[in-house]
């Protein structure tokens, strides 16, 4: 059967239309291969692109955001002098703060107490997660705490605060959004336009973030700290946001010292012991301090005291009456003092009787961060606390430091090394994986 003449026309158009497509995309094709083949890409750190964030599931759902720093080899991490890098990387970490902050339409992520009745410890560790959640989604981390402000001034450089009374009056109207507590959630609302969201919740979720699947969570946090290790990060942290303790909280804190007779010591050392007496009698068991583990412990400190090698040993507990048992079986090791000036110890913020500044609970917090030697509970309330100077595992994680903390009933106490997890350790953290017994 003969085609029209109409149809053969059609037909004889057709097959040049798609001979000319094919041609044009070969056309376009060897062109971009020309120039992308023959351009010279700059080298070392410029080489690297800028990082990306994305929503880990739905990426579809949210524009992609771009950091405001460019991503930047690893090494220079191990090349920085001093302490294993902590001078570069509390530096390189104020750096990526100012970046976020000086964007022309900031957006916030604020903190704020859940009242459940966490302790002082538990409250720190919630900031701590908080601050990484407002880097990974390039806010400024705001805190909705009257009681802390109390005891630490704003450690936010040029005209930032982290008061969030303070940023909002100054705002003016906003709209807020609180987060929910699922951690995909939380990742993603954080992400959307609203221009505040708040985080009320005492709850811990660092190492979900650096364990995350999601490369747009863990990568930043690897890019900011050049490390994943949850001691690394948290240290950082806590150096920095607790680096300004106000005048009356010093004030309190030296006259505590001068009652013990600091200055005409060589060394100072300090006990804490957790014995939950705040708390319903069954709520938790006490703890049972091996006081001979802890006498030679200490004898190997002192000696290896300058001078006259004389030591003061300090006891903080929520219990008086165990305080003044461990004063008693530690006192043939040198001074023995507790805080009698402040008298409320209790270690339950919700509890505290007198303002946080007069709490014995935040004063002996801030000393036993400031002691050379502690042997401590595995709580959050000494691990924050030795953070805020260096945790000073043996010395020597995740930073380099003259500083030692042991916890009780670690391998060096009970002699048991086959103990899973903490209790196979002395310090207050794993030196393999770097993860925080919190």
């Amino acid at each position: 059967m003969s085609l029209s003449p109409g149809w053969k026309m059609f037909s004889n158009c057709h097959h040049f239309f798609r001979m000319a497509t094919a041609v044009l995309s070969a056309v376009i094709c060897v062109i971009t291969c020309v120039f992308f083949g023959s351009k010279r890409w700059p080298e070392g750190n410029d080489a690297l692109p800028t990082f990306q964030f994305l929503t880990s599931r739905k990426r579809s759902s949210f524009p992609s955001q771009r950091l405001p720093f460019q991503k930047q080899s690893l090494n220079v991490f191990e090349e920085a002098k001093g302490a294993s890098g902590l001078a570069f990387r509390l530096q390189k970490f104020e750096q990526v703060l100012n970046d976020i902050w000086s964007s022309s339409s900031p957006r916030y992520l604020v903190w704020r107490d859940a009242g459940a009745g966490d302790g002082w410890g538990n409250q720190v560790r919630s900031i701590t997660s908080a601050m990484l959640l407002s880097l990974i989604t390039q806010r400024r981390l705001l805190i909705d705490h009257d009681q802390l402000f109390e005891v630490f001034s704003n450690p936010y450089t040029g005209n930032a605060t982290w008061n969030y009374r303070e940023e909002a009056a100054q705002t003016g109207r906003w709209r807020e959004r609180l987060l929910p507590l699922d951690l995909f959630s939380l990742v993603s609302s954080s992400r959307s336009d609203t221009e505040v969201v708040i985080l009320k919740c005492n709850c811990y979720f660092a190492l979900d973030l650096l364990h995350a699947p999601e490369d747009q969570i863990r990568d930043p946090l690897q890019i900011i700290f050049g490390s994943d290790r949850e001691d690394t990060i948290s240290e950082i942290i806590i150096r920095f946001l607790f680096s300004r303790p106000r005048i009356e909280l010093l004030a309190n804190a030296l006259q505590v010292l001068r009652s013990w007779d600091r200055e005409l010591h060589d060394g100072f050392a300090m006990i804490q012991s957790r014995q939950w007496v705040d708390l319903h009698s069954s709520s938790r068991p006490p703890i049972l301090d091996n006081t001979t583990c802890m006498s030679e412990m200490l004898s190997t400190f002192k000696q290896g005291l300058p001078g006259q090698k004389r030591l003061l040993i300090a006891v903080t507990s929520d219990s008086v009456a165990y305080s003044k048992v461990l004063s008693k079986k530690l006192s043939h090791l040198g001074s023995v003092g507790t805080n009698t000036l402040f008298p409320d110890n209790t270690h339950s913020a919700s509890r505290f009787l007198t303002k946080y500044a007069r709490s014995q609970a935040i004063i002996d917090w801030y000393l036993l961060g400031e002691a050379q030697f502690v042997i401590c509970t595995r709580s959050t309330y000494c691990i924050s606390a030795r953070a805020r100077l260096g945790f000073g595992n043996n010395g020597s994680f995740p930073f380099r430091s003259e500083r030692r903390t042991y916890q009780h009933g670690g391998p060096s106490c009970t002699g048991v090394h086959e103990l899973a997890g903490w209790r196979g350790l002395d310090t207050l953290t794993d030196p393999t994986s770097g993860r925080v017994w919190w």
